[in-house]
């Protein structure tokens, strides 16, 4: 028994580097193929997460647009105040009150900052609603639009429209007064009524940054997919050409 074990165990030596020798090693062609389909595998999964990043920033900026439509009421609102009381005070002077066109013109002026919001809030969901998914967003005419209104309403905020109110500064010193004498009548509340409110920040320019990060991002991984994709195709031909040649050559 112990020399049939030791004759099989010889057998099993010399034939176990047979069979690993025999193992057929997959061919380079074969690996080229499977890392292809590997990688567009990753692209139609890219694509469907990019689909789904792209209706939620379509959400997000239906939800910025009533943001800015409610930032909106209060210069509106402030602008048609200040426009009636200073039409009042008008009354007991020779003056000529604002007309109705006047004071349409000066609050579209004062809210100016609001209604560019709107319009870039605008392009950037026309951008965003695009069916097909070619990745050329900043290549667009609304998301050219939107960036245009960028630098506007960032220097209008800062520069020129840091406080509500349309009236000049002649006619609002004027209204202030009407305010302070109508103030000591009443036994006055402490609050200054020359003291302007603040502007709301433009919720727009937080928008606006997300969604280009966003879109170039998305941008950044596709181009980089293709040309990985691109590479292994070039590889593959050239695979292809080199076993064309090797075969005629012998």
């Amino acid at each position: 028994m112990g020399t049939k074990q030791r004759k099989n165990a010889k057998k099993d030596a010399t034939t176990e580097p047979a069979d690993k020798a025999g193992e057929v090693k997959p061919d380079v062609g074969e690996q080229l193929d499977r890392a292809l389909e590997a990688l567009m595998s990753g692209k139609r999964g890219m694509i469907t997460l990019y689909v789904q990043w792209r209706q939620q920033l379509l959400r997000m900026g239906y939800l910025v647009m009533l943001a800015i439509m409610h930032q909106l009421q209060k210069p509106t609102t402030l602008c048609l105040k200040e426009i009636k009381e200073w039409n009042e005070i008008r009354k007991n002077s020779s003056e000529e009150p604002y007309s109705g066109l006047q004071a349409t013109f000066m609050v579209l002026e004062d809210s100016i900052v609001e209604i560019l919001g709107l319009i870039c809030g605008i392009c950037l969901i026309l951008c965003l609603q695009s069916p097909v998914l070619n990745f050329k967003d900043f290549s667009t005419i609304y998301f050219r639009i939107s960036c245009l209104g960028i630098p506007v309403i960032v220097y209008l905020y800062h520069y020129e429209k840091q406080y509500l109110g349309c009236l000049d500064d002649q006619d609002y010193d004027a209204l202030v007064q009407s305010r302070r004498q109508a103030a000591e009548m009443d036994g006055g509340d402490g609050i200054d009524p020359a003291e302007k409110e603040k502007r709301g920040f433009p919720i727009i320019l937080i928008y606006h940054v997300i969604t280009t990060l966003a879109l170039y991002f998305m941008k950044y991984q596709s181009e980089k997919t293709d040309k990985n994709i691109f590479e292994l195709l070039h590889l593959k031909d050239e695979l292809t050409e080199a076993r064309k040649g090797s075969k005629k050559g012998n």
